[in-house]
């Protein structure tokens, strides 16, 4: 499909070096994401007195499953709160992205990715939890809420991850260097490197980094995600009104890589021997 003459030197270092720079943002905003629902879980779950401790790979609860502090209300507010959080953020990122001038492709990138992750942590979220019985899962149990409903849901929630991914397709092309990327061909290239490859990457260094801690919802969050991707990626060839994004192919952002670096210490550093509460 695509050979080594048709893939020309400028072509092909324009789009290794984006797909580095996309898995750098890829890893921030998930990571950004992650603790954001962490936190927030147990930051609620203190409201109720359970006492939690919060580690660099995983959360874990302090008080058996069936204590008497685990009523009703504290266990919707603790297992479904936080994912509305994430739609809700998800939804206020949205709405900024469609209304700021997008000049910048860093920010751009940076936006899209929280984007996707605060919904996937959503959409994907209440799939992910179905298959574990994990999660919001719990919230749903108490709720009396039917494995039929359940299933039902989560493929309807998987749905609507695979239009969010066909809507963005347009705010991702927008980013492409038209210069070299000329032809429909190119454009889903560019796609390829910028979003599928940086998850595939994403998924291998954050499993080696939470190894051997790696659950099944961990798997299973990045499968989800997969269907915000593959629907943007079949829609490489959307026509897109040009704007004028400063874009940087040429180079790894070393500012970027830096503030990936600094995260993951400062995270391990302080959540070493877990945060309690």
């Amino acid at each position: 499909m695509f050979n080594r003459k048709y893939l020309n030197k400028d072509l092909r270092k324009y789009l290794i070096y984006t797909s580095v720079n996309s898995l750098i943002v890829f890893l921030i905003t998930y990571y950004i994401v992650y603790f954001v629902e962490q936190f927030s879980m147990v930051y609620i779950a203190a409201q109720s007195d359970i006492p939690a401790i919060l580690s660099f790979k995983n959360l874990q609860f302090l008080i058996p499953e069936n204590s008497l502090l685990w009523n009703f209300d504290a266990t919707v507010s603790v297992f479904a709160v936080p994912y509305f959080f994430s739609f809700f953020l998800g939804t206020v990122l949205t709405a900024f992205y469609y209304f700021y001038n997008k000049s910048s492709f860093f920010i751009n990138l940076f936006v899209l990715w929280l984007i996707f992750h605060f919904y996937n942590s959503f959409f994907g979220g209440f799939f992910v939890g179905v298959i574990t019985k994990t999660g919001i899962a719990k919230a749903l149990n108490v709720m009396w809420i039917g494995l039929s409903a359940k299933i039902i849901f989560s493929f309807v929630f998987l749905y609507i991850l695979t239009i969010i991914g066909k809507l963005f397709a347009k705010a991702f092309i927008i980013n492409i260097d038209f210069g070299l990327c000329d032809s429909a061909k190119k454009r889903l290239l560019f796609l390829l490197f910028t979003t599928l490859l940086p998850l595939l990457f994403g998924f291998i260094l954050v499993f080696l980094m939470k190894f051997p801690e790696f659950y099944l919802s961990d798997v299973l969050y990045f499968v989800s995600l997969l269907f915000i991707i593959i629907p943007l990626l079949f829609n490489y060839n959307v026509k897109v009104r040009k704007i004028n994004v400063k874009t940087d192919g040429k180079s790894v952002n070393l500012l970027l890589l830096i503030i990936l670096i600094a995260l993951i210490v400062f995270f391990k550093l302080i959540l070493y021997n877990g945060l309690k509460y």
